[in-house]
């Protein structure tokens, strides 16, 4: 009996491309800091930027110079493409700001996937409401409340949290990601 293709919904940011070492690298060079990515194990940028204001902190995303300089995740452009010619129906999502949104699918997305339609992305604070069989995020709130099972991508400020408590997988790049895999965590195979 064949079975539909899965949805997959992928998140931009940390999962399709490295925002937040190119954030860090932009505001050590503005500021003459010195910040790690990795070290930063917390959602809050702030706390990594004590001394910077909030606008200081956001305004690098609102660059063409920040999402210009943003590059794919290793793996994650082939891995992408694998599971659309796979026959699956991909959507990327994202919750940025109205402000940055024309920037990054300009100067990020068409430029490193290209192969994504325009139809297949999609802008929401809410990704919960967005209907589909697996979502790959990087943020694990977005991974709760969904209908959709949820793959967290590993970061430095996600370490904290409790995947295996959640039902939630950990997985450490897109090399770990795979039809095989998809399937054992859903369930739900193609043919």
């Amino acid at each position: 009996m064949m079975v539909s293709p899965m949805t997959i919904l992928v998140d931009m940011d940390d999962v399709l491309w490295g925002l937040l070492s190119e954030w860090v690298r932009y505001l050590n060079a503005a500021h003459g800091l010195s910040v790690k990515a990795e070290y930063i194990t917390e959602w809050n940028m702030s706390k990594a930027y004590p001394t910077l204001t909030q606008e200081e902190i956001a305004r690098p995303l609102m660059t063409r110079e920040l999402w210009e300089s943003v590059k794919p995740l290793p793996g994650a452009q082939d891995g992408l493409r694998s599971l659309m010619d796979a026959g699956h129906d991909v959507y990327c999502l994202s919750a940025s700001s109205h402000l940055t949104i024309a920037q990054k699918v300009e100067y990020a997305m068409k430029r490193l996937y290209p192969f994504v339609p325009e139809n297949h992305l999609v802008f929401t604070h809410k990704k919960c409401l967005v209907h589909g069989d697996v979502l790959i995020d990087d943020y694990p709130p977005n991974l709760a409340g969904g209908y959709y099972k949820g793959i967290l991508m590993d970061a430095p400020y996600n370490r904290s949290f409790s995947a295996r408590k959640y039902g939630v997988l950990r997985v450490h790049g897109w090399s770990e990601l795979s039809e095989d895999l998809l399937y054992h965590f859903t369930g739900i195979r193609r043919w």
